[in-house]
């Protein structure tokens, strides 16, 4: 999960800082399984717009995101 406010610098990051704070490998700018997800797509959407300007133009948003997964009968499990 990387906060929407964080995304530009996240995908700046050196892949070793990226893992390191994140907990993951950084994606590369040409995989298409970065999708970025919200309550309801829009700031989905601002993060990927920064992820496009950042060189991954690969990258996309789960339209209407959480309340769609939700919608859907998506799982959702609270804890």
């Amino acid at each position: 999960n990387i906060p929407l406010n964080d995304v530009g610098v996240a995908l700046e990051m050196s892949p070793e800082k990226f893992k390191e704070k994140y907990g993951r490998e950084k994606p590369s700018p040409d995989d298409p399984n970065v999708i970025f997800s919200c309550r309801k797509g829009v700031r989905a959407t601002s993060a990927m717009q920064t992820a496009h300007a950042k060189g991954y133009h690969a990258a996309r948003f789960y339209r209407g995101s959480f309340c769609d997964w939700e919608e859907r009968g998506g799982e959702v499990i609270k804890g």
